[in-house]
């Protein structure tokens, strides 16, 4: 029998362990454990007692937007709603089977302990320019999935730590520029601004507010790649029409020249003091509207007169069918429409935008698999 993480109540309880073993019984992938919501967070805590690598094999299920996004943040695999039917525990079994490997990310402790018995004491630090802005748009598995691939490329000893920063051992600042420039032409999510370097001669560090690491001294951070003074404004078109609605600029704010002469382009993010990251939408005749990111039904319902709702970048990073990403997806997208509201969905690979269009109603996107706005 699975284990089943958590203290559901033993009708629910009964309720998943039955669809499990439905599931598994018409060929679905078991999975190490099931994690149930509840009342209390006991299955939350009890799923980050798990080796990382392992929630990405796990299932949740929830009843709560609370619990998806939860799920989202603890790295697991699959999710299904409550109360679970066959169809979808099977979905969710299967795609948090085919998980993609996430890479190996070492706490601060840990990874300081590392440096250490590696002897790594002599070595380049890498993050991103703006780590904080990107982790908020593309989500830290993302950022952490280009920083290994970046030491896998360089070929020299890592460590990887949450935040996430790179630590590379015997490695020059030019052969990471020349690895960050070859990943950028193959990876359309790659941040823009390039990544920070410093030269490290020990291994005591603090977290900064926004991220990053105060390794060194001001000024001895250098920045190698593409700057955000180079980024062009990028495209959002509307589903399922096909057309172009606006533009958006991820973290810059727009100069005047840069308001195009129809549609609008997004200003931001920006948070409003009371929690909320909101996007301004400035058109040439003046203001638009303001677009607040949500992540449940609840935050749809008082959107008030906004001409949209914006999924987070943070939570887009797996959006198959399944997972938790793609759990609030569905939801997201059914809740702003029967609110009267499109949801803008960031990060949009072609993978998910054929997942759009089959759930149908109306969205808008941007993302790799949105055409570039003509020069």
């Amino acid at each position: 029998m699975i284990p089943i993480l958590g203290s559901p109540g033993g009708v629910l309880r009964k309720a998943v362990e039955k669809t499990a073993e439905r599931a598994i019984a018409g060929g679905a992938p078991a999975p190490p454990w099931i994690a149930v919501e509840s009342d209390h967070e006991e299955w939350l805590r009890r799923a980050f007692l798990e080796p990382r690598s392992d929630r990405r094999r796990g299932v949740v299920a929830v009843s709560s937007d609370r619990g998806v996004t939860a799920a989202i943040t603890a790295g697991i695999g699959g999710a299904v709603w409550i109360p679970p039917g066959t169809e979808t525990m099977t979905e969710a079994m299967r795609a948090a089977a085919s998980s993609p490997a996430a890479p190996r990310v070492y706490s601060h402790e840990a990874g300081m302990a590392l440096l250490q018995a590696l002897d790594m004491q002599h070595c380049l630090a890498v993050t991103f320019e703006k780590t904080g802005l990107w982790r908020a748009l593309r989500g830290a598995p993302l950022l952490e999935h280009l920083l290994a691939a970046l030491a896998e490329r360089i070929g020299c000893r890592f460590v990887l730590i949450e935040g996430p920063a790179l630590f590379l051992d015997d490695c020059r600042e030019n052969t990471v520029a020349r690895a960050w420039e070859a990943i950028g032409a193959s990876e359309p999510l790659t941040p823009e601004d390039g990544l920070r370097i410093a030269e490290v001669n020990w291994v005591e560090w603090s977290v900064g507010d926004d991220g990053l690491y105060d390794l060194l001294p001001p000024g001895t951070w250098r920045t190698t790649g593409r700057s955000s003074g180079q980024t062009k404004p990028r495209p959002v078109f509307e589903l399922p029409s096909g057309r172009q609605v606006g533009l958006w600029r991820p973290g810059v704010s727009s100069s005047n020249d840069e308001i195009p002469s129809s549609g609008w382009i997004a200003i931001g993010p920006a948070e409003d003091g009371k929690g909320r990251v909101l996007w301004q939408l400035v058109a040439a005749g003046g203001a638009v509207g303001t677009v607040p990111e949500v992540t449940s039904a609840r935050q749809i319902a008082r959107a008030g007169e906004a001409p949209a709702v914006r999924m987070p970048g943070w939570a887009t990073a797996d959006q198959r069918a399944g997972t938790p990403g793609g759990l609030l997806l569905q939801r997201l997208l059914r809740e702003a429409n029967a609110n009267g509201l499109p949801l803008w969905v960031p990060n949009v690979t072609g993978a998910v935008l054929r997942r759009l269009l089959r759930l149908g109603g109306r969205a808008w996107v941007d993302g790799p698999a949105v055409p570039d706005a003509p020069e």
